[in-house]
């Protein structure tokens, strides 16, 4: 069996560190909404169908880089995943947000 090359154990060490920190943070957010507070924010009521489109495009990136690596292309595989890393990242900050203006539909 292969050792992971150090480039491979950095990108593990982020990829454990980001699994546990994600969720907690999801979930700590998900008990602060700012209207229930007192501050006077408008609903952030336009982001659930962008963020949906992100998540289609992820999808989309996800199974482009899946080719990539097939096809022995590293770079443009690493590109991609990077890529998909990011829309994940801009779908959560958005999904906080809706979630942080909004009351919750019981």
């Amino acid at each position: 069996m292969d050792t992971p090359s150090h480039t491979e154990q950095k990108y593990n060490k982020w990829i454990i560190a980001v699994s546990i920190i994600v969720p907690i943070a999801v979930a700590a957010l998900f008990g602060i909404n700012l209207r229930d507070m007192g501050y006077d924010v408008e609903p952030l009521t336009f982001l659930p169908p962008i963020y949906a489109t992100i998540n289609g495009l992820t999808a989309v990136v996800l199974i482009l880089a899946v080719i990539a690596i097939k096809n022995g292309k590293r770079k443009t595989h690493q590109r991609l995943m990077q890529f998909a890393i990011f829309l994940s990242l801009l779908f959560l900050l958005m999904y906080i947000g809706y979630h942080m203006t909004s009351t919750s539909t019981p």
